[in-house]
């Protein structure tokens, strides 16, 4: 059974072979499909964003952007 390669060959992939975890991400990653019918909200003006990001992020707790690489509990 072959696995597609959905943007790159084997070929391109081949300099890679010695770093498995870029090798995995390379081999199945996928081409981005564009919603149309997303609003488009980047282009709105930067003062009606900044408004709708504060009442989106209007939390009392940190938001963690990483993941934690540890499993001990951190109680924030």
């Amino acid at each position: 059974m072959s696995i597609p390669y959905l943007l790159y060959t084997k070929e391109e992939l081949q300099p890679y072979r010695r770093f498995p975890k870029i090798l995995r991400e390379m081999k199945f990653a996928s081409n981005f499909v564009r919603n149309q019918d997303a609003f488009p909200f980047i282009s709105l003006p930067a003062e009606l964003r900044i408004k709708v990001y504060h009442f989106h992020f209007a939390f009392s707790e940190p938001i963690e952007f990483c993941a934690e690489t540890d499993t001990t509990n951190h109680d924030y």
